[in-house]
């Protein structure tokens, strides 16, 4: 059973300022600065990060973070990657669980911690002791991660930390994937119309999607015809290409 949180008023605007950000319609890579600069505020750390992660070719094909950190200090990307596999920072990608939201401690007691090769090779120079992460699924391969970390010396993060973060989840995705649509310059469509988009890739005929979403046909071919005219589209196609670039998930 989950343990009631309460929030503060404070708190309280503080999450609406990370659902609503306002540089949410800015041109960005990741989340929106005011979202990271309000995570910090609603959950006291020295830096978070929102980075993504390719496992395979084992290098970031996105990197943000505040505040941004000079990218000469000690403890490289080289000693990160050697020991990746064999850290917490690869559990998503080795037991397929992108929704848990994860502590160093969760793993190890500190003292155990500070024997492991990414710590004494890495985090260490970096005065870092404490790290939570949340995860998101970005195709194959790929995971985006928010890191949350604390200084050496630093209390760590506790079970109601990462209860904000579980009621964020959604928001912290949905904001990416505007920012991200934005970025590409894709329309912005309906939920019902990215639910519809969805099927149309899936290679559903209108009549099968009219059964799977408990309507007439002629209201998937009313659908069609706005999705194709916000997309500036002719055909199914072209709508699913303009929508999905790089199979983008809704």
């Amino acid at each position: 059973m989950t343990t009631p949180i309460s929030v503060s008023e404070n708190e309280l605007h503080t999450m609406l300022r990370v659902v609503n950000a306002p540089d949410l319609g800015d041109d960005g890579e990741g989340l929106p600065w005011s979202t990271l600069d309000a995570l910090m505020a609603l959950i006291p750390c020295d830096l978070v990060a929102f980075n993504g992660v390719d496992s395979q070719a084992l290098r970031h094909y996105l990197k943000q973070c505040t505040p941004t950190y000079d990218p000469e200090t000690p403890g490289s990307e080289e000693f990160y990657w050697a020991h990746f596999w064999n850290s917490y920072c690869s559990y998503p990608e080795r037991t397929g669980d992108f929704r848990s939201i994860i502590k160093i401690t969760d793993f190890y007691s500190l003292r155990d911690y500070h024997q492991t090769p990414i710590y004494t090779d890495h985090f260490r120079l970096l005065d870092h002791e404490h790290g939570m992460l949340l995860c998101l699924p970005d195709g194959p391969g790929r995971t985006l991660q928010l890191i949350f970390v604390r200084r050496i010396g630093s209390p760590d993060f506790t079970e109601r930390d990462r209860a904000l973060l579980i009621l964020l989840r959604p928001h912290l995705h949905a904001a990416h994937q505007q920012v991200l649509r934005r970025r590409l310059g894709i329309p912005e469509l309906t939920n019902r119309q990215w639910e519809l988009l969805r099927l149309v890739e899936a290679g559903l005929s209108n009549t099968q999607i009219a059964r799977r979403l408990h309507v007439a046909d002629n209201t998937v071919r009313k659908h069609l015809e706005n999705i194709f005219e916000r997309l500036q589209v002719l055909s199914r196609t072209a709508a699913v290409a303009r929508a999905f670039p790089g199979r983008l998930p809704p």
